[in-house]
C-alpha cells in the first residue's frame, strides 16, 4: 500500500493490517509528528521523498512497489518458517474446534 506520509487514517489502517506500507512524502513537505511512531510497524517501510508527481511516476515500480512486494516475500517467508517450527512442515493449523 502506498501512502501519504501526512494522512494518519491511511497509516493506521494499513499497519494495524499487516499490509506493507511505503509512504510517500514530497521533498520539502513536513511530516506529521506521529510518523515515528508507526516506525515501530515491521510494514513500515522507508519514506520515499519524491520531487514532484513526474518522479513519483517515473520511481513508481522501482521505489515504491517493488519494495512493499519484497516486504511481502519476507513477511509470507517468516511466516512459512514459523509455522514450520510450531506445527511441522506437513502439519496443518489445529482449528478452534481441535481444543
Amino acid at each position: 500500500m502506498a501512502a501519504n506520509a501526512t494522512s494518519a487514517t491511511s497509516r493506521a489502517t494499513a499497519t494495524s493490517n499487516g499490509v506493507p506500507v511505503q509512504p510517500l512524502l514530497l521533498d520539502g513537505q513536513r511530516p506529521p509528528d506521529v510518523i515515528l511512531d508507526y516506525t515501530e510497524f515491521d510494514t513500515f517501510l522507508d519514506i520515499y521523498l519524491y520531487r514532484n508527481k513526474d518522479a513519483l511516476i517515473g520511481d513508481l515500480v522501482e521505489r515504491v512497489i517493488a519494495p512493499a512486494e519484497h516486504k511481502i516475500e519476507d513477511i509470507l517467508t517468516r511466516r512459512s518458517r514459523l509455522k514450520d517450527k510450531l506445527f511441522g512442515s506437513s502439519a496443518t493449523r489445529p482449528s478452534s474446534s481441535d481444543a
